[in-house]
């Protein structure tokens, strides 16, 4: 698929999308991404996919670690 074709294609789409590298950073970050979230694609890319989840979520990976305190 053409490079060109493939980001008009996630830059128009409804749907949020997002894409990770081999290492789970955020590569890329849709409009819609923009929308859902809250959050500019400046923001995202480039952080890790962790930053996708809320801190109560974040604080069940790790049993037993608070990595954030939530309210």
């Amino acid at each position: 698929m053409d490079p060109s074709f493939a980001s008009l294609l996630l830059e128009s789409m409804a749907d949020g999308v997002i894409t990770l590298n081999n290492k789970g950073i955020i590569s890329s970050w849709n409009p819609s991404m923009e929308r859902i979230t809250g959050y500019s694609a400046k923001e995202a890319v480039r952080k890790s996919r962790i930053f996708l989840l809320n801190r109560r979520q974040i604080n069940l990976l790790i049993p037993g670690q608070v990595l954030c305190h939530t309210s």
